[in-house]
């Protein structure tokens, strides 16, 4: 495999935090990724590891108000956040395919920080809100 150029390993942080009406579940994980840059883009790549198996997740990150993230594994889901957008989706898991409705409200890209607040619907259902927080800082490659 070859590497892409500029690509360095970095250590990520990963937080999920989900209100759904009375209800808040809050998610974190860790995992050692990649960052580079490919045709005006960002991308971060990671690898999670959960109960149903690994899932690989990029994200790509274009100019200050676009991220796309796409995860493939034991989990498929393609999601895009566009700032004070609503976008359409898919999450597909052992159980089934679903379809997702994103509304971004915010997002902030600054270096080695990535956070966004948005809605999201699966399958028409009412939104719930989340925020996710990614964090990165580069690693060694040693």
């Amino acid at each position: 495999m070859s590497e892409l150029a500029g690509q360095k390993s970095v250590l990520i942080k990963v937080s999920t935090t989900i209100n759904h009406g009375h209800t808040k579940e809050e998610y974190s994980f860790s995992a050692t990724g990649e960052i580079y840059e490919k045709q005006e883009a960002t991308y971060i790549k990671y690898t999670e590891q959960n109960e149903v198996g690994d899932v690989s997740t990029i994200l790509k990150v274009k100019h200050d108000d676009e991220i796309q993230m796409m995860r493939s594994g034991s989990v498929k889901m393609r999601q895009v956040f566009r700032r004070q957008n609503t976008t359409a989706g898919f999450y597909e898991s052992p159980y089934g395919k679903l379809l997702m409705e994103t509304t971004t409200e915010k997002i902030r890209i600054v270096p080695g920080h990535i956070s966004i607040t948005y809605k999201m619907a699966l399958q028409q259902q009412v939104p719930a809100d989340y925020t996710l927080q990614i964090q990165y800082q580069e690693g060694s490659d040693e």
